[in-house]
């Protein structure tokens, strides 16, 4: 979204990037600080074209604990949708790099790698928890040891490798399949698909 001369990064602007395992260090700000920001935004990136169209990641209402204003959700309701369909290596590739890799990084760097890794297992294991229900206790339960196993396999080795043990199967039966009937419902707003390189280059041709 960032590279897009008309994106607007509203995951960027909410800090929380809207999943369970999104919080980021940063505080979100309040619902007016959050407002005002993302109207300063959204009014500087239309500054920078002629067509004033907006490029904006397909999310829900809520983003952590900051909601989008209702204006603009009814706007994106109606807004044309390309979706990006990269291989799954990739995806877990991206999701090693930004909830393991540099999530840990970020926490040891802000309170020192002891207490920073004690927040980093903290900050996983409250993601997976916020689904628990949707998950069902047992398969939740089955995940969270295997969560405690790829932590003990991390601290003792350096190697994220053992996260996929948990992160491939809540993808495929967890978030796959929700994004999937979400979209479904939209079948009709969806005008291209591709891969990532795809979709940006087709964004930009608009």
């Amino acid at each position: 979204m960032q590279q897009q001369p008309n994106g607007v990064d509203l995951e960027g602007l909410a800090r929380h990037r809207g999943s369970a395992f999104g919080r980021t260090l940063q505080p979100q700000l309040s619902q007016a600080s959050f407002e005002n920001l993302l109207a300063a935004e959204m009014l500087k990136t239309d500054a920078r074209q002629d067509l004033h169209l907006w490029v904006l990641e397909d999310e829900s209402r809520m983003i952590g604990s900051n909601h989008l204003p209702e204006c603009l959700r009814e706007r994106m309701t109606q807004a044309a949708i390309a979706v990006v369909e990269d291989p799954f290596e990739i995806r877990l590739e991206r999701l090693n790099e930004e909830y393991f890799l540099r999530m840990h990084h970020d926490f040891t760097h802000a309170y020192g790698d002891e207490q920073g890794w004690q927040e980093y297992c903290e900050y996983l294991h409250h993601g997976l928890s916020a689904i628990k229900r949707r998950l069902g206790l047992q398969r939740y339960n089955e995940l969270a040891a295997q969560l405690d196993t790829a932590l003990t396999t991390q601290l003792t080795t350096g190697s994220t490798d053992g996260h996929l043990a948990w992160l491939v199967p809540l993808l495929k039966e967890y978030y796959d399949p929700m994004y999937r009937y979400q979209l479904e419902k939209k079948a009709e707003k969806v005008v291209f698909r591709g891969e990532w390189a795809e979709v940006a280059e087709w964004v930009k041709a608009q």
